[in-house]
């Protein structure tokens, strides 16, 4: 699990952000593996289980700006 965490911390970083923030690309996920040297037994775990961390941490931002963009236009009503 630290592995996939660091991998995750590390490669979020190549996100594109514009309205909205967009998914890690698999080419940052690789990128990490490679720079560590990982086997490809290893990176076939690794990548669905990135995938999935920012799959959760996407689904919990877009709740978070949705629920900040609520709060924002309470007044102006």
């Amino acid at each position: 699990t630290r592995l996939v965490l660091e991998a995750f911390r590390t490669a979020s970083t190549e996100r594109q952000v514009g309205m909205a923030l967009g998914p890690i690309p698999e080419s940052a996920v690789q990128a990490f593996g490679d720079r560590l040297g990982l086997a490809e037994a290893t990176m076939t775990v690794l990548r669905p289980a990135v995938r999935a961390c920012d799959d959760a941490y996407l689904r919990w931002a877009e709740k978070r700006r949705k629920r900040a963009q609520g709060k924002s236009g309470e007044g102006s009503r």
